[in-house]
């Protein structure tokens, strides 16, 4: 039994401004009342995109860091006295990343994983066990 004071008031319950049809039910039911639509699915994957470290499974390829260069100037190649460096910033070098679903005939079944451009013409060219059983020996759950 549920106190009557987190009850809901006569036959509608009120959650803020709005009224839901759902007779008597308590209010903090309300409160935890979260809608699960397709944006929010969506929503959810790109922050967990965001979260997730930016590292290749088969490589190891990672981000690196670096320096984006502020210059003026005109080349000496071109008939100036050369190009002079006035700033830098620290940037990162983000790897080329995909998520790819790849067939996985010994198993028979797919296997996601997070690839490089380079990973992909590796598992061209030694094949897609090769490479998993790789990742195997290194302790990767795939």
């Amino acid at each position: 039994m549920v106190p009557t004071e987190l009850m809901g008031h006569g036959t509608y319950g009120t959650y803020g401004t709005l009224k839901t049809k759902i007779p008597e039910v308590p209010l903090f039911f309300h409160k935890l009342y979260l809608p699960i639509n397709l944006h929010f699915v969506i929503f959810l994957i790109f922050i967990l995109e965001l979260i997730m470290s930016k590292v290749c499974q088969v490589t190891g390829r990672r981000p690196m860091r670096g320096y984006k260069y502020a210059i003026r100037g005109i080349a000496k190649k071109k008939k100036g006295i050369g190009l002079k460096v006035t700033g830098k910033t620290k940037r990162r070098f983000l790897p080329n990343l995909a998520r790819k679903r790849i067939w996985f005939g010994e198993e028979n079944r797919f296997v996601t994983l997070r690839l490089s451009a380079a990973a992909l013409r590796t598992i061209d060219r030694n094949g897609i066990t090769a490479v998993v059983r790789e990742m195997r020996t290194r302790g990767e759950t795939v």
